[in-house]
């Protein structure tokens, strides 16, 4: 119907995505889903009576075929849609909420169909990481962005096979014993065809294309080498690895973890693994199942970024962890705020409490040394203390006392 009513001259077209609409249909079943569909629709259309005409598109999509090319008023009627969409919808005397997110695009004169849809199912998706009930207009540099994110995802499965990637330290030091006994394990990668790339892009691409798993074993192999490495040298270091939530919910994860660790050479009592809040959440029965296994063969568990997520005390209770890391954003606030310098006071007595030991990341300056110090932390780490580098420079950093000397 859509394909025959578009004569490929010039139009607008939103897609609207009703967010985790299958919940609905498997907790109330489909005919509910369906009515709601039904009762989604018929408002729908109420609102954009004259302007533009609805389609349902695919599953839990519709897609609205504006009669304007009018960015005012597309944009107008576009708040509309989002604004009913935040009150509820009933359907026989049940009331239920969703979360919509729409992509709007303003094609070119001939375009094809299919690729209007497209350009606004990518804007749409782009609306999806910045929350609920948004809205993007497509432009080209979202569409650089795709092409970006293909090429990254592509590339990314030659980074092994290529000798792409490496490893840098960064020095945990414990205010106890005045001592660097532990380094975290931070991946790097410099591609042949794009350059270095941070992590914080291409780690989530390679969440989402499910290469992390053969990136994170690729990790804990390299790590314990040199950890072994260091070992021989006589130098006993603990290394705190970050794991990806893909990585836990592998059913092979307890056991490559042991091959690994045993074929390198590493000591189990010497790694640790940090993860996040919401990643232990995401599958929490089976996360924290996995974690218990991992924890009786003696690899510790850190909970990394404490206070960025649902910092629930209760977490901090259940889940197997032994120590915390505070997330930096406290931690270079907390001589600007009180709130924040009681909030990590608070949070140092109750974690000691339960028996969890304290680490705070992000530290920048010797006056957040001198407080963490003050407040029973236990261990600091950040580029006061110093950046990542490589393991050659590691030990060049352990062996120079003016290290030691700046810090104390």
């Amino acid at each position: 119907m859509l394909l025959d009513s578009y004569n490929r001259q010039r139009c607008v077209l939103a897609l609207i995505d009703l967010d985790n609409f299958r919940y609905i249909n498997e907790v109330y079943g489909y005919k509910i889903g369906d009515e709601l569909l039904k009762t989604i629709s018929q408002e729908l259309v109420g609102i954009l009576k004259g302007i533009g005409i609805l389609y349902r598109f695919n599953g839990s999509k519709f897609i609205i075929l504006f009669n304007t090319l009018d960015p005012e008023i597309v944009k107008r009627y576009i708040y509309k849609v989002i604004k009913r969409f935040e009150r509820s919808f009933k359907i026989k005397d049940m009331e239920f909420f969703i979360p919509v997110n729409l992509g709007v695009y303003f094609s070119k004169m001939h375009e094809d169909i299919y690729e209007i849809i497209r350009k606004a199912e990518t804007a749409m998706y782009e609306s999806k990481k910045s929350g609920k009930y948004k809205c993007t207009f497509y432009n080209d540099s979202i569409e650089d962005k795709v092409l970006r994110k293909g090429i990254i995802s592509n590339e990314i499965r030659k980074s092994i096979v290529n000798d792409e990637l490496k490893l840098l330290y960064q020095p945990i030091f414990n205010l106890k014993n005045k001592r660097f006994e532990e380094l975290e394990v931070l991946l790097r990668w410099k591609s042949r065809k794009l350059g270095e790339i941070p992590p914080v892009e291409f780690i989530p691409i390679a969440e989402e294309n499910g290469f992390i798993k053969d990136l994170g074993y690729w990790v804990i192999e390299k790590a314990c080498y040199q950890q072994k490495i260091w070992k021989d040298k006589g130098i006993s270091l603990k290394l705190n690895i970050n794991v990806s939530p893909v990585q836990l919910k592998d059913k092979d994860f307890f056991k490559r973890v042991k091959e690994i660790i045993t074929s390198t050479g590493g000591e189990y009592k010497n790694i640790k693994f940090e993860i996040t809040e919401t990643q232990i959440l995401e599958n929490e029965i089976e996360n924290v199942n996995v974690m218990k296994l991992l924890k009786k063969i003696g690899i510790v568990f850190l909970l990394d970024d404490f206070g960025a997520g649902y910092s629930s005390i209760k977490n901090l209770v259940n889940f197997p962890v032994n120590e915390v890391k505070i997330d930096k954003y406290f931690i270079n606030n907390m001589l600007k705020s009180e709130k924040v310098l009681d909030i990590i006071r608070l949070f140092i007595v109750v974690s000691h409490k339960i028996g969890y030991k304290v680490i705070a990341e992000g530290v920048e300056n010797k006056e957040e040394v001198i407080l963490l110090e003050k407040l029973g932390c236990d261990k600091i780490q950040g580029y006061y203390i110093s950046k990542p580098i490589d393991e050659e420079k590691i030990l060049l950093f352990l062996s120079n006392s003016a290290n030691y000397i700046k810090i104390l």
